[in-house]
């Protein structure tokens, strides 16, 4: 049996099987009546991923079990964008579980691993949602991923792929993200870590639209603490957008704006404008806000601030802002957020630090999906060379 580990996000689904290779699909779709009619060829790719990643005409329908949303078809990434401007993207006003969008995501990106690297016929599916959703709707997303499906790659010579998914779990993503600071890949407890094996560690993972937080206490998951706040880096992110709108009269789309938050500039005709003060002010404001969050979060799951040692801070919307010069060199414009959360988090307590996660902060959660997907599959196989003997 093969497993899959999703972190379906605003912007991108990050998945994960046990190659141990992260990949990214994105999230912007348009769903379509299953007999459309579509005339766009897809664009050439440099290899057989990038090629597909380019062909997303997708058709999912479920061939056993009960479903809400299938069958249906969808154009996804460049493919939707060259199709229609008005993009579906997951949005913060709905949990997760509810949206069709995701779990469209989550079907694609199985059957893209299974196409591209291979996946055994039985798969054991690892999802990452919100705290709050994991405790109230793992039932319910068990129950519309369970069973078979049938994804057709309809512009990539109409290629189908069977997925049989026998067993579906739910884990916090905030959680998975500290399996990923605490440990490597391969199991091994990562040196950096080891000072915060002991204690009560929080866990502060920042999306584009949602804040997952969590407490681990000696490594081990307090589930009383797991919680979620709508809000996110887009708040940054749109911050930086008024400034752009005030300072150079053009409304900017969502994904130039989130380039200057990764770059710290703004493209300018042949040129670029240095936006690291306008990012930086965003970031400080965010960042309060957060430390407000974080002030009524330990009220409400009862803990003290006061005994939380350290706050490990990852997720996509908690980088740094950098970019690559004319000689190739890598200028970092504006910290990441964990320095901003610092600042404004030791006014009100000095005691505590903030670690930001080193790796790719942005594939915490695929990690960490992966860390306990792998534990699983080994304990599977030991149950099966039991019985064998």
């Amino acid at each position: 049996m093969s497993f899959i580990g999703l972190d379906i996000g605003a912007s991108s689904t990050r998945f994960v099987s046990e190659n141990g290779k992260i990949g990214v699909l994105p999230n912007n779709m348009v769903t379509l009546a299953l007999d459309e009619r579509v005339d766009l060829e897809p664009y050439p790719g440099n290899d057989e991923a990038e090629a597909l990643r380019n062909a997303l005409d997708v058709t999912i329908v479920k061939t056993s079990g009960e479903s809400d949303f299938f069958p249906v078809r969808a154009l996804i990434g460049s493919m939707a964008e060259r199709f229609n401007p008005n993009n579906i993207r997951p949005s913060v006003l709905q949990n997760k579980h509810k949206q069709q969008v995701n779990f469209i995501s989550a079907l694609t990106a199985t059957a893209y691993n299974k196409l591209l690297y291979g996946l055994s016929d039985e798969i054991h599916m690892y999802v990452a949602l919100p705290p709050m959703e994991v405790n109230s709707a793992k039932d319910y997303v068990t129950d519309q991923f369970t069973g078979t499906f049938e994804v057709t790659f309809n512009k990539y010579n109409n290629r189908k792929v069977n997925i049989n998914i026998v067993s579906v779990s739910c884990k916090e993503e905030s959680f998975m993200a500290l399996l990923a600071f605490y440990f490597e890949m391969h199991g091994a407890l990562r040196e950096e870590a080891k000072q915060y094996a002991r204690g009560n560690i929080l866990s502060l993972d920042i999306g584009a639209s949602t804040t997952d937080l969590a407490v681990v206490k000696d490594m081990k998951y307090l589930e009383k603490s797991g919680q979620t706040y709508k809000t996110g880096g887009n708040v940054a992110r749109d911050m930086v957008a008024n400034d752009i709108r005030a300072m150079y009269g053009y409304d900017p789309t969502d994904e130039e704006t989130e380039t200057v938050m990764a770059e710290g500039r703004l493209p300018m005709g042949n040129s670029y404008v240095d936006m690291k003060e306008s990012v930086d002010r965003a970031k400080k404001a965010f960042a309060a806000q957060i430390v407000n969050n974080i002030q009524s979060y330990f009220r409400l799951v009862n803990i003290p601030i006061q005994s939380i040692r350290a706050i490990v801070v990852s997720g996509g919307g908690s980088m740094h802002s950098e970019h690559t010069n004319e000689n190739g060199e890598t200028i970092i414009v504006s910290q990441p957020i964990s320095e901003f959360i610092t600042e404004e988090l030791h006014k009100v307590c000095n005691t505590i630090d903030v670690v930001p996660f080193s790796k790719n902060p942005r594939q915490a959660n695929a990690i960490g999906l992966y860390i306990i997907a792998s534990l699983d599959q080994l304990k599977r196989q030991q149950q099966a060379d039991k019985a064998a003997i």
